[in-house]
C-alpha cells in the first residue's frame, strides 16, 4: 500500500498537516500588536548589535595592521598600513596581496557596520529608562546583605 514510504518520512508530513490547522499549543506565541499600541511605546536606538561587531572587525583587523607595520620598523613600504582603511590597498606592493586585500576589506566592511548602526536605527517597544540600585546592610541576624535591584 505504502511502498517506499518509511515511518521517518510520515512523521514530518504529520507535523506539517497539524501545523497547516492552525492549532497551535505553543503558550510563547503572543498577539501582535496594533500600529496605535506601538506608536505610542516605541523608541528608536541605534543598532549596536551592529555597532559593537564592526568596531570589532575594524579594530581587529586595523591592530594587526599596524602590529605587522611595526615588526618591520614601519620601513619596506609598510608604515602605509598605519592609515586606516586606504593603508592595506596603499601597501600591496610591500608584501602579502592577498593578505592586505583582506585586511583593507575588513576594515572597510568594519567601518561600514558602524556607519549601518547609527544609520538605521532600529525600533524598540518599551520605557527608554533603565536603573540598577546596589545596597550594602546588615540583615536581622547581623550579617552584611547585599541586594541587588534591576528594573527596566
Amino acid at each position: 500500500m505504502l511502498r517506499g514510504v518509511t515511518l521517518g518520512m510520515l512523521l514530518p508530513m504529520a507535523v506539517m498537516v497539524a501545523d497547516l490547522t492552525g492549532e497551535h499549543t505553543s503558550s510563547a506565541s503572543t498577539p501582535i500588536p496594533e500600529a496605535r499600541q506601538v506608536s505610542a511605546e516605541a523608541r528608536s536606538e541605534p543598532e549596536w548589535r551592529a555597532i559593537r561587531a564592526g568596531g570589532l572587525l575594524f579594530g581587529g583587523s586595523y591592530a594587526l595592521c599596524v602590529g605587522g607595520a611595526a615588526s618591520r620598523g614601519f620601513d619596506e613600504g609598510t608604515g602605509r598600513l598605519a592609515i586606516p582603511i586606504a593603508g592595506p590597498w596603499l601597501a600591496l606592493d610591500s608584501g602579502n596581496a592577498w593578505a592586505l586585500v583582506m585586511a583593507g576589506t575588513a576594515q572597510l566592511a568594519g567601518v561600514t557596520f558602524v556607519v549601518w548602526g547609527f544609520a538605521r536605527p532600529r525600533r524598540v517597544l518599551g520605557p527608554a529608562e533603565a536603573s540598577v540600585s546596589l545596597t550594602a546592610a546588615p540583615d536581622s541576624v547581623h550579617t552584611p546583605a547585599v541586594r541587588l535591584d534591576v528594573r527596566f
